[in-house]
């Protein structure tokens, strides 16, 4: 699996967790990526390359159901996700952190 498609199945698994968390569905999520291109082809989907389009429609109607932004960050910001996401290859269950607590 590539570096793009990873991202895109990351950002996936993010939409499925907000969506099935009661708690989040009234909260505006952020899903940030540092892929540009994962990013760019969820907010524009029409413009994902044939060999994507499966995979980002899929997202893309994921995350119509609850309000959402996809957004671009530089590698070097995201030292904290690329770790969590080393530690959970192969985890059996869910890991959710959450910024702010959740009222």
């Amino acid at each position: 699996m590539d570096a793009t498609s990873a991202e895109i199945l990351a950002i996936k698994e993010a939409g499925l967790i907000c969506k099935d968390n009661s708690k989040l569905a009234s909260k505006n999520i952020v899903i940030a990526s540092d892929s540009a291109l994962a990013c760019n082809w969820i907010l524009a989907p029409q413009k994902t390359p044939l060999a994507f389009k499966a995979e980002i429609m899929e997202v893309w109607n994921l995350c119509k159901s609850f309000d959402w932004v996809v957004e671009s960050i530089d590698r070097e910001l995201n030292i904290e996700a690329d770790s969590l996401a080393k530690n959970g290859i192969g985890r059996m269950v869910n890991l959710l952190w959450l910024d702010d607590e959740i009222s």
